[in-house]
């Protein structure tokens, strides 16, 4: 799997792990939603280069920021 590949995959679990604090009576906040967290790429060879989109919503009433994501 390329870096940048892992990159996304760990970015889109650490995302979808997030849980948004309890919104209170006239508050704003983001809140993601992933439509699918996983992708089944089946079997590939060393080296090649393999790529998926995944869909990433804010479903809340402010902006999303994602910040500080990091590869494991």
């Amino acid at each position: 799997m390329g870096r940048g590949l892992a990159l996304l995959v760990d970015s889109v679990l650490i995302i979808q792990g997030w849980v948004p604090p309890v919104q209170g009576e006239g508050e704003s906040r983001a809140f993601i939603k992933v439509e699918t967290d996983t992708y089944d790429f089946g079997r590939v060879l060393q080296g090649d280069v393999v790529t998926h989109d995944f869909m990433v919503f804010n479903i809340g009433t402010a902006p999303l920021t994602i910040e500080g994501v990091r590869p494991y």
